[in-house]
Formats: C-alpha cells, structure tokens, sequence
C-alpha cells in the first residue's frame, strides 16, 4: 500500500533491500553524539577464539569503548585497552585473533593496533600511514594484512 508508513520509511532507507547512500543533506537528531551512545553499557562486536576457548570483544561505556577477553568456560574479563574512544557500532571493524589465539588486532584513533589476547602492551602497526583498518591474519599469525590511506589515497 503507498500510504502505509512502514512502507514509505522502507523505501526511503532502502532501495530493494539494500541500504541507501548516506545522505549528507539528513542531519542526525539535536543533541545525539557518539558519547550518548556509547554511554549506555554493552558489550558488542563478540569474536571467539581459534580454540572456542575465549571470546574478544568491546564494551562501550560512557567514555571508553575498551576491547576485553572473557573465558568461554565463566570467570572474569580481561580488560586489554584503557583508553579507546568510542566509536558507533556501525563503523567500527571488530576485534581479530591471531589464527594461534595470542594476538588481537583492533582498531583505533584511525589506526591498526595488536595487543597480547593474555594483556600486556598494545603496539601501532600503522604508525607510517595517516590511517589503517580492516584487519585480517595470515594463516601463520606472524603477518597482518591492513588497508591505510597515505598522501590522501
């Protein structure tokens, strides 16, 4: 039915399934940010271990969205950053693990980081490019593949 508003808010959103182009004309809503909706505590972007051991994820809270590991078999989280923005859901890459479970590769400030999956020091991978994501392990855990951008491109 055309004048169903379920409808008319589909097409406006989607074109046969598939979402629209963002639309820069649309502004978000007075008075939302990423803060706010980062402030509402949950834990997202859930990746399990190479073992089926542990499970990586974030927890956005009001002024961080941290990446924690969490053993399968109960007990407590490890907290693994300390100072990650938030960021939307939407556009974030989540967490991965290393293919031997002793690494995660993240995202953050624009950059590819590795962090130890047992804590310890975090370490920028893309520290020679403006910018970095997407981050995918070779098969032997020793490589990390990344998209960056340099000199605008």
């Amino acid at each position: 039915m055309a004048g169903d508003p379920q409808e008319q808010l589909k097409q406006k959103y989607e074109r046969n399934g598939w979402p629209a182009q963002k639309r820069p004309d649309i502004k978000p809503v007075e008075g939302w940010s990423t803060a706010l909706l980062a402030s509402i505590s949950r834990p997202r972007s859930h990746t399990v271990s190479p073992d089926g051991s542990q499970i990586a994820f974030f927890y956005d809270q009001a002024e961080t969205s941290d990446l924690y590991t969490l053993p399968l078999s109960g007990g407590w989280p490890t907290r693994l950053t300390f100072d990650r923005a938030p960021f939307p859901a939407w556009a974030d890459d989540p967490p991965r693990w290393s293919p031997d479970g002793r690494w995660l590769a993240y995202t953050d400030g624009g950059h590819v980081w590795v962090v130890p999956a047992q804590g310890g020091r975090k370490e920028k991978i893309t520290h020679f490019a403006a910018g970095g994501g997407s981050p995918r392990w070779m098969p032997d855990s020793k490589g990390l593949l990344v998209t960056v951008s340099r000199e605008e491109r």
